[in-house]
Formats: C-alpha cells, structure tokens, sequence
C-alpha cells in the first residue's frame, strides 16, 4: 500500500508539474506578441515620419538645426563629432527650459527601454546618461532625451 500510495503522490507531483509547465509555455506568447508588434509599429511610425520631415519648410529644419547646435557648442572638442553623428538623423526635435522637479517625474515615468536621458552639468565637461532620477541635480547646462523613435527633447 506505502508503496502504491508513493506512486500515486509521484504521478501527482509529475502531473502539476507539467500543468505548470504548460501554463508557462501559453504564457510565453503573450510577452513576445507586444514586442512583435512594437517593432512592426516602429517601421509604420518611421514611414509615416519620413513624408513629414520631407514636406517641413526650411525654417522648421533650420529651427532644429539651431537647437542641435546649441548642444554641441556646449560640449567637449571630443564630444562634439560623436553627439553630431547622434543627432544628425533625428528629425523631430524640441527644446525646453530645464525644471529639475519636472525632468526627475518625466524620467521616472518614462518607459527605460525607449527614452535616454543624458545630463550635461556643472561638474562633468560630458553628457552622461541617467540611471536615476537624483541624477538629475542642479547646476545643469542641459538634459537631452532620447526618443528610440527618432526623436528628441533638449532642456536647457
């Protein structure tokens, strides 16, 4: 009987496990889907932002050109050709006025995977990237935030 009943919990034990298994494998799909179409939209967003960035007038590009600029004026001789090449692709790009409370909460709430930040302050001649939001001090020369979707927001 000890021995039959042993068997029994065994085949009960093999049983919940390979629920548990299955549980998981039905699990999988449904992470990976988003991550699918998130790739699908981002083409559907850069081939819809292509035919904008082709029909702006000139003032608009030039505004964006004066915005990159005034970064890479505020930067190192040997940072200035890699933020450059950074920028140079991006086409929507906005300026803002630094607010320390405001940047903290905007990189807190932000999605890690899909926006950089970077600060630019009194005590480091580079842009370094944001891992947490007391990060974000003052005195601060600029805050640059990256859009995985080509664009950016500088806060200065």
């Amino acid at each position: 009987e000890e021995f039959e009943r042993g068997i029994e919990l065994e085949v009960a034990r093999l049983k919940e496990e390979k629920e548990k298994e299955k549980e998981k494998l039905e699990k999988i799909p449904e992470i990976q889907e988003p991550k699918q179409e998130s790739k699908i939209e981002k083409k559907e967003k850069k081939q819809e932002k292509k035919p904008q960035v082709q029909n702006q007038d000139d003032s608009s590009n030039s505004y964006e050109q004066s915005i990159k600029q005034d970064l890479i004026d505020l930067l190192p001789e040997r940072q200035k050709n890699i933020w450059a090449q950074i920028l140079a692709p991006i086409q929507d790009i906005s300026r803002g006025e630094i607010d320390v409370k405001e940047l903290r909460e905007d990189f807190s709430n932000s999605d890690k995977y899909r926006y950089t930040f970077y600060v630019l302050t009194d005590d480091d001649d580079k842009l370094n990237p944001v891992s947490f939001p007391d990060q974000i001090i003052e005195p601060l020369h600029c805050v640059v935030k990256l859009d995985e979707n080509g664009s950016a927001e500088i806060f200065f």
